[in-house]
């Protein structure tokens, strides 16, 4: 199986560059701003789903890379499956634990904190070399374009429960088979969709996944560590929301929330790790794509220096993106993201925050 990585977001009309001044990060690939709004790449022929039942060589192929903006990266990937012709977005976003409290790491190349951003993979990575464990986890995991539920892998404890904002138990299986190259997977299931092994640069021999769905901001995951009497309670972060902006050539836009797939724990390393995904269909008429986040209550706060006019158009605007998002039902394929439809309403209400 094969997959063609490929950055996607370039010059974006003033609507969706709404999103973009919001989330601080407008995006482009090497030679991004100046690239022209049709420039959307060409279709590829590979395949893009990989699960133990294909039968089919698993293999990861790395192109171009976009950033926020200096901070996390994300890649875009095209591929055909049973699903049909879509294209995904891939991001990661790294906390430093401190307790049980999470503080933001920047991605940062030139930095050397105690707790290092894990970053996306950008360069080419095939066969059995996927699967292997590095200091960005395995490409692996980025490079399976749809994953219908979250992979939650813990290093150096176990995980005990996860538990939602309402105080009800989330279910989760046990992925209890591991090959011998690190794939692992439920074993009773025929068809399961598979997840490498790897927490960072280490190998982990099993792990978890929720039994339906995806975990949701604002969950709490229990981690029972070697020679503690109390668990480790890790609380995924609430903001920011990370999201797909996506126009047409019509004008219209549409917005989804990426969804977290992959919440990998480094005890050791105190380090918590969310990999988003957001898939929607290859679209001749789609101009641009793009990854952004909403703004946390602090980053409103630090725009404070504006006119109160300004900052209150800011915080209106992140406020609507907001709420349309959590009214975005997940995907259940990566072809029928109904938010990622063009959103005539949608676009007219932004187009008026953004007056």
């Amino acid at each position: 199986m094969t997959q063609e990585w490929i950055g996607l977001g370039r010059s974006m009309s003033t609507l969706v560059l709404l999103g973009a001044l919001l989330a601080g990060c407008a995006s482009g690939v090497p030679g991004g701003p100046g690239s022209a709004a049709s420039d959307v790449p060409a279709s590829s022929q590979g395949a893009s789903q990989s699960s133990t039942s294909s039968g089919e060589d698993k293999k990861a192929v790395a192109g171009n890379t976009t950033k926020f903006d200096g901070l996390e990266p994300y890649v875009t990937l095209e591929g055909k499956d049973k699903f049909g012709h879509y294209h995904t977005m891939v991001t990661k976003l790294t906390y430093a634990l401190r307790g049980n409290a999470l503080e933001r790491v920047e991605y940062d190349e030139d930095d050397a904190p105690d707790v290092r951003a894990e970053g996306v993979f950008n360069n080419d990575v095939e066969g059995e070399g996927a699967l292997q464990c590095s200091e960005r986890g395995a490409a692996y995991n980025q490079a399976t374009m749809w994953y219908p539920y979250t992979g939650l892998l813990v290093h150096g404890g176990s995980l005990t429960g996860v538990i939602q904002t309402g105080g009800a138990p989330r279910a989760t299986v046990v992925m209890d088979q591991r090959s011998e190259v690190g794939e692992l997977w439920v074993k009773r299931e025929t068809t399961p969709f598979v997840f490498a092994g790897c927490v960072g640069p280490h190998a982990v021999q099993r792990g978890h996944r929720t039994r339906s769905g995806f975990v949701q901001a604002g969950d709490r995951l229990s981690v029972q560590v070697p020679g503690q009497r109390k668990p480790l309670q890790v609380r995924l972060p609430r903001e920011p929301q990370v999201y797909a902006a996506l126009e047409y050539a019509n004008g219209l836009a549409a917005l989804a929330p990426a969804r977290i797939v992959l919440v990998t724990i480094d005890v050791p390393r105190k380090r918590l790790v969310l990999q988003y995904q957001v898939s929607f269909p290859v679209n001749t008429s789609l101009t641009s794509a793009t990854l952004l986040e909403t703004l946390t209550a602090e980053e409103l706060a630090d725009r404070g220096d504006r006119s109160p006019q300004a900052h209150e158009s800011f915080k209106r605007a992140n406020r609507a993106i907001s709420t349309h998002l959590a009214q975005c039902m997940p995907a259940t394929s990566p072809v029928n993201d109904v938010c990622l439809q063009p959103n005539a309403a949608l676009t007219k209400h932004l187009t008026l925050l953004g007056d």
